[in-house]
C-alpha cells in the first residue's frame, strides 16, 4: 500500500472488502476515475482505487477476466501536460511505448497487470477516445455536449453549431 499519513486508502481497502463479501464476479469492468489535484494525486487515488477492488475480490478466485477502460491521455498525456512534448505518430497503437510523464492510467494498467499476473486472470485495457453515455454529472460526456451545444449556440448565434476543439480532433 503506499504511503498515506491520512489513513483514507486503509479505510477504503476495508470498504471494499465488506461491500464485496460473497460475492464472485467472473468478469470485472473499470470503467472509473477520480480526478485529483495533481497527476501525483491521481496516481496515487485511482491505482489504489483498482488494487483495492482487485484485492477484495481476490479471496472469490472467480474472476476470470478484467476490463479497463481508461482513454485517449494513454497517448496525448494527462491533464497537466496533454499535448505537450514529443507525441506518439497517429493512428496510434497499443505498441506505441508510454509518454515520458507520470500519467494515472499508466498506473491502472499496472495495477491489473500485477493482479492478472498474480490472479490468473485475462485482461484487456480499452482506450477510446470519447465515451457517450448517461453518465449523471459528468462534465465530459460528449453526448449530453453535443446535445445542448446546438441547442443553447442557437438563440446567441443564430444557428446551431459545434464547439471547434483543435487539440481534440473535432475542429
Amino acid at each position: 500500500m503506499t504511503d498515506d499519513p491520512t489513513g483514507a486508502c486503509g479505510r477504503c481497502d476495508r470498504h471494499h472488502r465488506q461491500a464485496l463479501a460473497g460475492l464472485a464476479p467472473s468478469h470485472v469492468f473499470i470503467t472509473t476515475w477520480s480526478r485529483q489535484a495533481s497527476e501525483a494525486e491521481n496516481i496515487r487515488v485511482n491505482a489504489a482505487m483498482v488494487r483495492h477492488l482487485l484485492d477484495a475480490l481476490r479471496p472469490a478466485g472467480s474472476v476470470r477476466h478484467v476490463a479497463l477502460v481508461t482513454g485517449l491521455k494513454h497517448y496525448l498525456g494527462p491533464f497537466e501536460a496533454y499535448g505537450q512534448g514529443m507525441l506518439p505518430q497517429t493512428p496510434f497503437r497499443e505498441t506505441q511505448p508510454r509518454l515520458e510523464v507520470e500519467n494515472f492510467y499508466y498506473a491502472q494498467e499496472d495495477e491489473v497487470f500485477a493482479a492478472a499476473a498474480r490472479d490468473g486472470f485475462r485482461w484487456s485495457v480499452h482506450r477510446p477516445h470519447t465515451v457517450i453515455g448517461a453518465a449523471v454529472g459528468n462534465a465530459m460526456n460528449m453526448g449530453r455536449r453535443s446535445r445542448c451545444t446546438p441547442r443553447c449556440a442557437r438563440p446567441v448565434a443564430g444557428r446551431s453549431a459545434f464547439p471547434d476543439r483543435p487539440r481534440s480532433g473535432m475542429a
